[in-house]
């Protein structure tokens, strides 16, 4: 937890300096359940109102890595699928949150959505549990 301590203001700054309308970063993985090692990447989600592109995620990624001196993984929540959300959501730290009340509701949505997930597959996964198979 102390280099995370560390790494958060470095992270959130940058993030803010180079991604317009950045609204929430989430620190996940293994730095936000305190299990991280010297090998360990930065597991790093944000949400921003305006789409960036691949490549400059990508080179937003290189240029933190270069700066933490550590590998670091950098997911655009809006790209990732539901079930990564709800992993993200449910598991990580947020470090920075622009102030605005619909970040707890954009987490809030992750949480229903995943919940709806659940319950829309509940009867496919009963009947594979019972030996019927979809194709």
């Amino acid at each position: 937890m102390v280099k995370l301590k560390m790494y958060k203001k470095i992270i959130s700054d940058y993030l803010k300096s180079e991604i317009q309308a950045l609204r929430a970063v989430i620190i996940f993985g293994s730095f936000a359940n305190n299990s991280e090692n010297k090998y360990s990447d930065i597991d790093i989600a944000f949400l921003s109102s305006k789409k960036i592109s691949n490549i400059q995620r990508w080179k937003l990624q290189e240029e933190l890595a270069s700066i933490l001196d550590r590998d670091v993984d950098l997911v655009d929540l809006e790209s990732a699928s539901d079930v990564f959300k709800f992993q993200i959501a449910s598991r990580g730290i947020v470090i920075y949150a622009d102030g605005s009340k619909d970040i707890e509701l954009y987490l809030d949505k992750i949480y229903t959505i995943y919940l709806q997930l659940n319950d829309d597959r509940k009867a496919i996964l009963e009947d594979i549990r019972n030996g019927v198979y979809y194709v």
